[in-house]
């Protein structure tokens, strides 16, 4: 009797371990015991299984394990296990932890669609002949911390529920995907690096995003995927086209001291916080083209080669700033960014030269603001004076318009002090008062040196045609210069 109430209690647990993963109605109870008697040096084979017991694989060597459309009920460790030929582990279910710390794959690893509902590590293994791991779902950490992937690694509509840690992996050969990869917690991608190219197109990051002083080294295409949390890329290295298209950064995005050897493409991103770029390189063409920034965009000690921001937007309270920048072609509308750049001198006069090489005459308005800025700066004195004067006079030298302004309100000014102090007379007669265009006639001929023997000043009025006549010299010699600078541009 005690017997057969054992059996009785086995039957239970056994069916209570079933129901534990409905579905899969239809798999077979295997218990652990009867894997780990098998997997010396063989081949083993499960589909549709329902592994009892925990499966402790540990420092073993064998040829391969197939467990497809299965459920591991128990513990399975892999640490330091060697695989020989293609390990598959497809639609399969790790109900509690996952371990393959060191595990060396010398086949292929697939575990496509599989489920890890506890921690699953894999950190310090080697997928000498790649590992896919599309749509599956890790529920906790997924730590692949240094680990390897050789030939390929493909992490295609996974999710990350816990966070996702890649510090210090290595991709190698022939591609990396995580598209459409979906992140609910933090991703780590410090210091990784990507040999082949890589894509996360359409992946999606709720938490802090962290890839600073990663490689990638065989092009990378970001391209519409969803930034929730933080962006890190600082120190990172990108050495052929990094495609960033049609992005949505809803929180600060930081690419300080990156490196981009090749072309970037940011093209319709959206940053709804600071985009950091300080210190960065751009050695290669990059195009923000329809791209839209909700805060700063900070550019101080950045390199640029060539970098378009045609149909760009700013926020109105975004600032733009580039001290010390070194800018070769930076081509962007004056228009655009001469609310929101931070003045700093070097950042101007960079903008100015960058103007004159692209032949744009927004030159002219970038120095003029520079100009009218540094003079608003200054305290009163003989400098701020001087300046005040090359501003109204000549515009700082860039607006040809206003020595012939300045010249129409000198000879107006002359007329109306003649004409209402009666200071010109007629020769030979000093008791008629001369009209307002006797008055307008005088000053113009004194403004362009032409002798009027009929009409002259009396009195302390003498001085006005030589004040006139000085002023005029100076006036003509600044439009000349003036023009002159303009004409040669």
């Amino acid at each position: 009797m005690i017997v057969i109430a054992l059996i009785s209690i086995t039957i239970v647990d056994i069916s209570d371990s079933r129901m534990q993963n409905p579905s899969c109605p239809q798999c077979q109870v295997v218990p652990a015991e009867e894997i780990l008697a098998k997997i010396n040096g063989s081949q083993v084979s499960y589909d549709q299984a329902y592994i009892v017991g925990d499966l402790d694989l540990e420092n073993r060597e064998f040829k391969s394990i197939r467990v497809t459309n299965s459920v591991i009920e128990g513990n399975a460790s892999f640490t330091n296990a060697i695989f020989s030929e293609k390990t598959e582990f497809k639609n399969t279910s790790f109900l509690k932890g996952a371990l393959f710390y060191k595990t060396r794959f010398n086949g292929e690893a697939d575990f496509e669609n599989s489920h890890f509902f506890q921690a699953a590590n894999f950190s310090e293994s080697r997928f000498s002949d790649g590992a896919t791991f599309d749509g599956a779902a890790f529920e906790k950490q997924a730590i692949f911390m240094t680990a390897k992937f050789d030939n390929f690694g493909s992490f295609e509509k996974t999710k990350f529920n816990g966070t996702a840690e890649f510090y210090l992996s290595q991709f190698e050969g022939i591609y990396a995907n995580f598209g459409s990869a979906q992140f609910y917690d933090k991703a780590d991608f410090v210091g990784t690096q990507f040999t082949p190219f890589l894509s996360f197109v359409k992946s999606k990051m709720e938490k802090d995003a962290d890839f600073h002083a990663s490689k990638f080294n065989g092009g990378v295409n970001f391209g519409k995927m969803t930034f929730q949390g933080q962006a890190r890329f600082d120190r990172s290295h990108f050495s052929e086209d990094s495609q960033f298209n049609g992005i949505n950064f809803s929180k600060s995005a930081d690419f300080s001291s990156a490196k981009f050897d090749g072309p970037s493409f940011f093209k319709d991103t959206r940053f709804g916080n600071d985009a950091l770029f300080n210190n960065a390189q751009f050695n290669s063409p990059s195009d923000f083209n329809g791209t839209r920034f909700s805060g700063d965009l900070a550019m101080n000690s950045t390199k640029i080669s060539t970098m378009i921001f045609d149909g760009a937007a700013f926020n109105s309270s975004s600032r733009l700033f580039l001290a010390k920048a070194d800018i070769n072609r930076l081509m962007v509308r004056w228009e655009l960014i001469k609310d929101i750049l931070v003045f700093d001198s070097s950042a101007y006069l960079s903008l100015v030269r960058n103007y004159r090489d692209l032949g744009l005459s927004e030159a002219d308005d970038c120095y003029y603001q520079y100009r009218k800025i540094t003079q608003e700066l200054k305290s009163w004195g003989a400098s701020k004076i001087l300046d005040i004067l090359a501003d109204v006079t000549c515009g700082y030298g860039v607006k040809a318009e206003r020595p012939v302004i300045c010249s129409l309100f000198m000879i107006l000014g002359c007329m109306s002090i003649l004409w209402i102090g009666n200071g010109l007379k007629h020769y030979g007669i000093t008791d008629q008062r001369t009209s307002i265009y006797d008055s307008l006639y005088y000053c113009l001929a004194i403004f362009f040196t032409i002798p009027l023997p009929d009409l002259k000043p009396v009195g302390r009025y003498r001085y006005v045609p030589v004040m006139l006549r000085a002023l005029g010299w100076t006036l003509f010699a600044l439009l000349i210069a003036t023009l002159s600078k303009v004409m040669i541009k």
